[in-house]
């Protein structure tokens, strides 16, 4: 990667709240990907975080009209950035140290997969420290770090578990730890789906009259392993559609 000279560098901290990625790119003859990557650590060493008089009226006119992330999108600066400036420019705005209310906590457990801890602060007015401390003291978890804690175990203890058991233990069905598991490239323990002569006998002689979740739930076997054993040997059962017509044939014929 080509050293950024000193002229460079100065461009890039007169310039880098005014001109997005591409046109300070096409300015200094540089990737797009190189810029963002200098900009980014020059606002990690907090060159230039000074406001000018045009923004930071346009933060007070719009801080009640517009979300935190749609003015660090119009204004190129980071979320938490903008959080700092209202707290300083908009008296009304400076974060009180009380209890969270009940309707506060409510609110935070409502919004906690939909909103960003800065923007839950931003509409509670308080810090987002604030709402961190009550989210870590109350266990909460997004949907989005549940997912991601999920994955997380799948890759590491997927063969430990059957697919039954790991469904239980997330609380989903078992096509759902099927898919994840085949998308993350990892299977399920192994489940102990032998079948006894009688079990063999029973779906040769009336799998056709059940449905796949009815023979699931008679024979206590996983929906999946009945698929691969009827498959295999050309037994066929009841699906879904066949039934229906089968009912509404019975309701005709009375």
């Amino acid at each position: 990667m080509r050293k950024y000279t000193d002229d460079e560098i100065n461009f890039l901290k007169e310039n880098m709240y005014k001109l997005n990625y591409a046109e300070l790119a096409e300015k200094l003859g540089r990737s797009i990907f190189g810029v963002r990557y200098k900009v980014i650590s020059l606002k990690d060493s907090g060159a230039n975080m000074s406001y000018t008089e045009e923004e930071n009226q346009f933060i007070i006119d719009n801080q009640d009209k517009l979300s935190i992330s749609e003015i660090a999108e119009k204004l190129n600066r980071t979320e938490t950035a903008i959080y700092l400036q209202i707290t300083k420019i908009v008296p009304d705005r400076e974060r009180e140290r009380y209890a969270l209310s009940d309707a506060e906590k409510d609110f935070i457990i409502k919004n906690i997969d939909s909103m960003s801890l800065t923007e839950i602060a931003f509409k509670l007015n308080r810090t987002v420290s604030t709402i961190n401390h009550f989210k870590r003291t109350k266990n909460l978890v997004s949907k989005k770090e549940k997912l991601e804690e999920r994955n997380k175990f799948l890759k590491k203890h997927s063969k430990d578990y059957t697919s039954a058991e790991l469904a239980e233990k997330f609380n989903c069905d078992t096509s759902t730890i099927y898919t994840t598991c085949r998308r993350l490239g990892v299977s399920c323990k192994a489940t102990q789906n032998v079948f006894t002569e009688k079990e063999i006998e029973f779906l040769k002689t009336h799998g056709i009259q059940y449905e796949l979740k009815e023979l699931s739930e008679i024979l206590k076997k996983e929906k999946s392993a009945i698929i691969h054993y009827c498959n295999r040997h050309g037994i066929k059962y009841a699906k879904f559609a066949d039934r229906m017509n089968e009912l509404t044939r019975d309701i005709d014929d009375e």
